[in-house]
């Protein structure tokens, strides 16, 4: 009853069966049962269970199937979607054209070049090759030019998004678990024949057989499917089929769509600091400018700003109670001393500043 244990349960009472030695020792005794330790009228209670280490196996498959089925699903669903998407990938068979022709370029006038393909590999390579100086490496211009000339290497990471849940799994391991899945269905049949006496035991595994015995055959059939669509990818990417297939080609992909989008982060970065680069030269700039303006203004200007200020000052002054203003072509006294002073000597009405010759 899988409302009374889980599978964890199961996998406990399973590890702590006892041993055939055991199961000989107890089945010998014929003593009293008071004198037993408690783990051994334990052992004594489960030995009268028919079938118990079956039993066990069985109801732990029952409540693990649905979970391992569903994992099955995912992981050959992901290798089949991800194949899908890069047989369909224009982006991957621009990327692909553009690094074989700039591949022919530096090889041009060798044995090398000319060439009509390349293995996949060859893409985690770009970042080892570098220009003379050792400074420019080829991967980062390809990346820096893409988002004039080819924008399909930027778009890569995301027409790719599947290919990093594919690169985690592995064709040997699922086809392994389709046929544990398989022997265990075969187990049941097994176990369902021995049980035949037992109601409960029976009526239990023919319900589950009855609903789930098919489904071990259309995993191996979908797992043949994913299995035939990679092997048409590695056509096209030249890629061999190995015992790590699907993952390392996707690992691959992945590790190159990562390259792209960490050289194209990085050219945002340098732009974002170029801009505010170019607003900080503006800024000091503008600042230039106003201190320039400021300096190169007429003496005469700032003269008449002064006095304009000191004959609203006396007007203000005169409707307050205090002295009259001044008439319209004289100056006060004080404003006339700060212009002597201002400006030096001067023709007409005030003083000349001290030392200065007197003028007749």
């Amino acid at each position: 009853d899988a409302r009374a244990l889980t599978l964890e349960d199961v996998t406990a009472l399973r590890s702590y069966l006892p041993t055939e030695d055991e199961i000989a020792a107890l089945g010998a005794y014929e003593g009293s049962l008071d004198v037993l330790a408690p783990p051994d009228r334990h052992f004594l209670n489960l030995m009268t269970v028919p079938l118990l280490e079956e039993r066990l196996d069985a109801f732990g498959f029952l409540l693990s199937f649905d979970f391992r089925v569903r994992a099955m699903r995912t992981a050959i669903t992901s290798i089949s979607d991800a194949c899908e998407e890069a047989i369909a990938s224009h982006e991957l068979k621009k990327v692909l054209a553009v690094v074989l022709s700039t591949g022919n370029t530096l090889n041009e006038g060798s044995f090398n070049g000319n060439a009509r393909g390349f293995q996949i590999q060859a893409l985690l390579k770009l970042q080892e090759l570098k220009s003379g100086n050792g400074k420019t490496e080829l991967f980062s211009v390809l990346v820096r030019s893409a988002k004039d000339n080819l924008p399909e290497m930027l778009a890569l990471p995301g027409v790719l998004s599947t290919s990093e849940a594919a690169g985690k799994e592995n064709f040997l391991e699922l086809e392994r678990e389709v046929g544990l899945l398989i022997e265990s269905m075969a187990s049941l049949d097994a176990l369902l024949v021995k049980g035949d006496q037992d109601s409960v035991l029976s009526s239990v595994l023919a319900a589950f057989l009855a609903r789930a015995k098919s489904e071990p055959a259309r995993l191996r059939t979908a797992l043949a499917s994913a299995s035939a669509a990679y092997d048409t990818l590695g056509v096209l990417l030249v890629f061999e089929k190995t015992d790590a297939a699907p993952g390392d080609l996707f690992r691959l992909l992945q590790t190159f769509c990562k390259q792209v989008a960490m050289v194209e982060a990085q050219l945002h970065r340098e732009e974002a600091e170029k801009e505010k680069k170019a607003e900080r030269v503006q800024r000091r700039e503008a600042a230039q400018r106003a201190r320039t303006d400021k300096k190169s203004r007429p003496h005469a200007e700032r003269r008449w700003h002064i006095t304009h200020e000191r004959r609203l000052g006396s007007h203000e002054n005169a409707k307050a109670g205090g002295s009259k203003p001044q008439g319209p072509g004289r100056r006060p006294a004080a404003l006339a001393g700060r212009i002597w002073r201002r400006g030096g000597e001067r023709q007409g009405r005030g003083r000349p500043s001290p030392g200065s010759p007197l003028k007749t």
